[in-house]
């Protein structure tokens, strides 16, 4: 699971699926969100661009948000 803050927990993007492994990118699914993301489900596409200075990855992540119908 992934908890995207944005910029704080008032305003947020959770997101499940598979994490690491040697896969380039990788698709997730977005599972709910708070503030302006409530109600919004959808995919969650995280593109790995390398390694930085300090041995974290440096990821590109893109959201592909709909409305949930109830």
């Amino acid at each position: 699971a992934q908890l995207y803050l944005l910029p704080d927990e008032r305003t947020s993007i959770a997101t499940e699926g598979v994490e690491g492994g040697l896969a380039i990118s990788i698709l997730r699914a977005v599972s709910g969100g708070t503030g302006g993301f409530k109600g919004y489900v959808g995919e969650q596409k995280q593109k790995l661009l390398g390694f930085n200075a300090t041995g974290g990855v440096n990821l590109r992540v893109t959201f592909i948000l709909k409305k949930a119908v109830h």
